[in-house]
Parts: C-alpha cells; sequence; structure tokens
C-alpha cells in the first residue's frame, strides 16, 4: 500500500529545515532542489529609485513663551492654597486669603493704603486689589503674566477706542500705553510720565 502522506511530508521537512539553516546552507539546500536559485553573493537589485519620495515637513510652528508664577512653577501651592488632605481644592475658597489681600502678602509694596499715601493717582484695580483683572495667578504666554496680551492690547479691554479716541495724544502710532503711562500708580493725573524723570520717578513697571 503507497504510503500518500509522503506527498506532503517532504515539502513541510523541507521547510523546517531551512528555517533552521544559515544563510550558506539554506542556499545549498535550495539549489539542490530548485534551477535558477541565485548566486548566494548575488547583490539584490537596487530598489531606492522606487521608493516613494518622502513628505516634506511643513513650516515648523514656534511654541509661545511660558511666564510662571513663581510658587506655581516650584510647585509651593500652600504660599496661595489651603492643601486639602485629599488633594482636591474647590477654587477661591482654598485661598489662604481672599484674592484682594493675597498678593500683598508677597507684593506689599503695591498695597493700595501704602501708594494712596505716596502718589497722586492710582490704576483702578491695584485700588481695589483686583491683581487678577490684569495678571495670571499662575501662569501666562504674556510677560509679568499679564493674561489677556502684552500692554496696549490688555489696557484696551476696558480703556476703548471710544472712550481714548477724543483725545489727541491717542491718535494712532506706534507708541504703546506704557509709552506715556504707569500700569499701577504714578505722581500725576492717569499716571503720566514726567516729561523729565527724576530720581524719585518711579519705575516703569510700577
Amino acid at each position: 500500500m503507497v504510503d500518500r502522506r509522503a506527498d506532503y511530508r517532504t515539502p513541510v521537512v523541507l521547510f523546517l529545515s531551512l528555517l533552521a539553516c544559515g544563510p550558506a546552507k539554506r542556499h545549498e539546500v535550495l539549489d539542490f532542489f530548485f534551477d535558477g536559485v541565485p548566486p548566494l553573493t548575488q547583490e539584490r537589485p537596487d530598489t531606492t529609485e522606487t521608493k516613494s519620495p518622502q513628505k516634506e515637513e511643513g513650516p515648523r510652528v514656534a511654541l509661545p513663551t511660558i511666564y510662571e508664577h513663581p510658587p506655581h512653577e516650584e510647585g509651593i501651592c500652600g504660599a496661595c492654597h489651603s492643601v486639602p488632605e485629599d488633594g482636591t481644592y474647590s477654587g477661591k475658597t482654598d485661598l489662604l486669603l481672599p484674592p484682594n489681600e493675597l498678593c500683598y502678602e508677597c507684593h506689599d509694596d503695591f498695597e493700595a493704603e501704602k501708594i494712596r499715601a505716596e502718589y497722586a493717582w492710582v490704576h483702578g484695580p491695584v485700588a481695589a486689589g483686583e491683581c487678577i483683572a490684569c495678571h495670571g495667578p499662575h501662569r501666562t504666554t504674556y510677560p509679568s503674566l499679564l493674561r489677556h496680551g502684552p500692554p496696549g492690547m490688555i489696557c484696551s479691554r476696558c480703556h476703548t477706542e471710544e472712550i481714548l479716541s477724543p483725545i489727541s495724544e491717542h491718535e494712532p502710532g506706534d507708541r504703546t500705553c506704557l509709552d506715556c503711562h504707569y500700569p499701577h500708580y504714578g505722581p500725576a493725573k492717569v499716571a503720566s510720565l514726567p516729561s523729565e524723570p527724576d530720581d524719585e520717578t518711579p519705575s516703569r513697571e510700577r
């Protein structure tokens, strides 16, 4: 009786043998069973020209600079917040003090009562202790932690064109608000910069 299983045993054994062989032995076995097996040293055809060209990368978008409040950057949440044992927060109720008092714990040079005693004009948000009307408490993408844009852009949220346009000094130009005004307080009405600053003139950062 003919064992028909031998018909498929040979290719199976051959296949398993090839898996266990190194390149040289594998070539020897293939060359024994098949015609036209290329020499082992024959180089593979160069297919680099047939490869699809790589897509050109588009222009990279520059990431904005991040400015952080130092306690936030250093992870010192307890400088402003009461830290619950479970680590959860519920908003302003977790502040150590009301917002109009909390900032003065570190920035005492901006405390309204002290400023009024020395300067003729105090910016409204500063007088009310509403520092976060202009400054972010954690991080922003503008210097000095400004919230809604650079000087000029942020000022226009309250000081609208309708209010400013009748004043001749506010004609369109390249100047910014800080070229003529202090942002927090100053010695003259509307915190205008003096035409000839002296040693007693506060810094523009004020």
